[in-house]
């Protein structure tokens, strides 16, 4: 399988950086997709904040749900399967996991905390057919909600966050809602985030999905390319 690649960077800083859209001009071909949390370690956080009672998988399901509740256009499922991690390359599942180093084993850095790849075919670079996202295992990560605890990072709303991403969405000028590019106390997908998603997939909704996925598998292509990587920091 031959591997094109064409990267577009946004990095979540905390009060430096500022995109100024919402949608990555990106969708999948129907307004559904299945992660696997399988590749997440079975215990959870060690941080003293009261969320170390729950698992990293649980916690990744309940981002997932965040997005479900707050509407009702794009369904996100998990399952505790494990995917095929493959480094740097599509692998044909939708993962999370953790990792001490970027896909390349280039260094994280200071303030990285999760990237998250959507992966097109190479002849339709609007169709997003899998995304993964990678938690820096360098940094201290806890579950918690409410205010942002600096010294501790927060795995459900970085994960809720990641997923918007997946689903296609870019980061957003309103300061309030998740997908503003700079950590807050905002962990649940706002009115803004919504609307986002909302503007993307509500012509598939009306009508059933799309074909473009189908008409690919029935010519054959399999050349696939990196159309987007967000990368979100403390």
């Amino acid at each position: 399988m031959s591997i094109m690649y064409r990267i577009m960077n946004s990095l979540l800083l905390l009060l430096i950086f500022v995109p100024t859209q919402n949608a990555l001009g990106a969708k999948w071909p129907k307004p559904t997709a299945t992660f696997l949390t399988g590749n997440l370690p079975s215990g959870g956080p060690v941080s003293g904040l009261p969320g170390d009672t729950q698992t990293w998988q649980d916690t990744a399901r309940e981002a997932a749900i965040n997005w479900n509740a707050a509407q009702g256009i794009f369904t996100l499922i998990t399952s505790t399967a494990i995917g095929n991690v493959i480094n740097c390359e599509v692998s044909g599942d939708n993962s999370l996991s953790f990792s001490y180093t970027e896909c390349d084993n280039s260094s994280f850095g200071d303030s990285l905390l999760a990237v998250t790849r959507n992966w097109s075919p190479s002849n339709a670079p609007t169709t997003i057919i899998e995304s993964d996202i990678i938690f820096n295992s360098n940094k201290i990560w806890g579950i918690y909600d409410g205010t942002l605890v600096f010294s501790v990072q927060d795995f459900r709303r970085v994960a809720t966050h990641e997923f918007g991403h997946a689903m296609g969405l870019a980061h957003t000028t309103s300061a309030s809602a998740l997908m503003f590019p700079t950590a807050s106390n905002t962990f649940l997908p706002t009115t803004d985030d919504v609307e986002s998603l909302e503007s993307i997939y509500k012509e598939e909704k009306a009508s059933g999905g799309s074909t473009t996925y189908l008409l690919l598998l029935a010519l054959g292509v399999w050349r696939l390319r990196l159309i987007s990587m967000h990368k979100k920091a403390d």
